[in-house]
């Protein structure tokens, strides 16, 4: 039941707030309201342009409140207020959400920082582009954007990660697909991953397909000659969990039938994705004169889904090191901890099929073939790739591995091709899930090449103590029984915000002047990895936290990290199963 909305008696409350913002929804905890274009968000210091729709909130639950409420928990004032969740940029409408509770306010915010809260938007952009078929995975825009200052453009940075003393740097993930065509534009569906200012204008810049109308990254007329007043972008869907009631809800704000009337077409009816709720549907109106409404289903469609270059191209650069290491029997890890636990997990029986992503130098797949199990490993590394078969040829041809050298993010492109493709019984992702961004369309991927009821193992080094440059050893000195002792700990500077770091795969050569060997890899917290994968179509039913089997040598320390190793967990293993 929808929490019931205290009102003044005899008050009626308003379809609008002032300016023409519309009230989509109010009650105890939250208002839903339709932004229009040309109204701020929120008034930053001394910045004027008339009320805000923060301002009108405000205002408007002074007003509708009939006497002040009991003050929530950590709630210092009892009169009427409301606090601002998120914002749309001026030249931005649709939908916002404020809380006017302090448990709302809290929940909330932290459900946009996990990147629960679902953000859906619709653009019409400049230049055409395939439409996508209802089932095809989303495309995805990824890079770090460099906030250059108020009323400047944001940079995106597309092939390279900042410094981490760059604090004017956010990752940040767009999700996109396209609807329908015409009159030289395309109507986009966005949904936002992260939240970071002008992520969907200026990522779809980055991409050669400014949102028309957006003179700040493209000035002047638009394509078609028109001289358009406003961003044609639209923040059309909203799906939250209600603080109150813990139950998913969701409103839609369909965009104005002016960005059907600039592409000329109706985008076709799709139904929901595993992702998020049902996705928008632009309001119909007529197109333009002499264009004639054109249907998604008559544009051309792409036939793969497009991806951005990885930053690190792949592991090519550290192949050399990394086959030896791990094809040789070199990392006790490998031997003792990872592959025993990966085959615990997975359970193969002779005849099943196995899809290895980032498979590397093969050593899984390997292992896995001498039970009898159909291999394939995929791996964007072309030098990795010719390392596997190298150590697969003496396996017999017909029980042999296949290797395809493909983007892990996108393997149904890979994989899925003809009517003669049979989904695995089996997958796996081992200690690679890392070094991958963005992760979603890897999941999404191997829900589409697994059968339902198979199982997916994903090994990572452990997010909560063994992430690189925010956690590390320390020691700590004390006393037990009246004599002097030290405690070895494992230090955690950060866990819950996603971030990238570069890591040294050979730290103890490196520190006895070897060449460093660095790749990037994703922190993630754990509850990432799993809602991530329920949202692809997992259930998740096991999950084991592995140690290090090493022993330090004799020495005053030696008990204590031998203590602290056992302890501490080195690697966090999943497995999920294909609904």
């Amino acid at each position: 039941m929808t929490p019931a909305v205290r009102k003044r008696p005899g008050h009626r409350p308003p379809d609008t707030l002032g300016r023409s913002l519309r009230l989509v929804h109010e009650d105890d905890d939250l208002m839903v309201v339709d932004k229009p274009i040309g109204m701020l968000s929120a008034r930053l210091g001394q910045e004027g342009g008339g009320d805000s729709a923060f301002d009108l909130v405000r205002r408007h639950v002074a007003q509708t409140t009939s006497k002040p409420r009991p003050a929530d928990r950590g709630e210092r004032r009892r009169e009427p207020v409301a606090w601002i969740i998120h914002r749309l940029d001026k030249d931005v409408s649709g939908l916002m959400v404020f809380a006017k509770s302090h448990r709302a306010f809290t929940a909330l915010k932290e459900d946009l920082r996990a990147r629960r809260m679902v953000r859906r938007y619709a653009a019409v952009v400049e230049g055409t582009m395939p439409v996508d078929p209802p089932d095809a995975p989303w495309r995805w825009i990824a890079g770090f954007l460099h906030d250059s200052g108020p009323g400047r453009r944001v940079r995106v940075l597309r092939d390279e990660v900042p410094t981490t003393d760059d604090e004017h740097a956010e990752h940040a993930v767009t999700h996109y697909r396209v609807l329908a065509v015409g009159n030289e534009r395309s109507l986009v569906e966005a949904r936002l991953q992260t939240g970071r200012k002008h992520q969907i204008r200026a990522h779809l810049a980055s991409i050669g397909h400014t949102v028309v109308g957006d003179r700040l990254y493209q000035p002047g007329k638009s394509r078609g000659g028109e001289r358009i007043r406003r961003v044609m972008l639209h923040a059309a869907e909203l799906r939250l969990t209600h603080p109150a009631t813990g139950q998913q809800v969701c409103w839609t704000a369909p965009p104005p039938a002016v960005f059907t009337a600039l592409v000329g077409a109706l985008p076709a009816a799709w139904p929901p994705t595993v992702s998020g709720p049902a996705s928008i549907m632009p309001v119909p109106d007529k197109a333009p004169a002499g264009t004639g409404p054109r249907s998604a289903s008559a544009a051309p469609r792409r036939p793969a889904p497009e991806r951005e270059p990885r930053p690190d191209a792949g592991w090519d650069d550290v192949a050399d090191w990394y086959a030896d290491l791990v094809g040789s029997g070199a990392s006790d890890h490998h031997e003792e901890v990872v592959l025993p636990g990966v085959l615990r997990l997975l359970a193969p029986h002779r005849g099943q099929s196995f899809l290895d992503v980032a498979s590397g130098e093969g050593r899984l797949c390997r292992d896995l073939a001498a039970l009898g199990v159909r291999c394939t490993g995929v791996d964007a590394s072309a030098k990795l790739l010719a390392a596997a078969r190298r150590g697969s040829r003496a396996i017999p041809v017909n029980d042999r591995p296949k290797f395809v050298e493909a983007d892990a993010r996108d393997l149904p492109g890979a994989l899925v091709q003809g009517d003669d493709f049979q989904p695995f019984d089996l997958a796996g992702c081992v200690l690679a899930m890392m070094n991958i961004d963005p992760l979603e369309p890897v999941l999404q991927g191997v829900a589409r090449c697994v059968k339902p009821g198979g199982r997916f193992v994903i090994v990572l080094l452990h997010p909560a103590f063994r992430s690189p440059g925010i956690t590390a050893w320390g020691w700590e000195r004390g006393r037990k029984g009246g004599k002097p002792v030290m405690r070895q700990y494992r230090r955690v500077d950060s866990y819950l915000s996603p971030l990238p770091r570069a890591i040294v795969m050979n730290p103890g050569r490196a520190a006895h002047g070897k060449t460093p060997i660095t790749t990037t890899t994703w922190h993630r917290p754990l509850q990432t990895y799993v809602e991530s994968l329920v949202h692809a179509g997992f259930v998740v039913d096991a999950l084991e936290e592995w140690t290090s089997h090493r022993r330090s040598d004799p020495g005053p320390r030696a008990v204590e990290e031998n203590r602290a190793r056992r302890e501490i967990p080195l690697f966090l293993a999943l497995r999920a199963v294909r609904r």
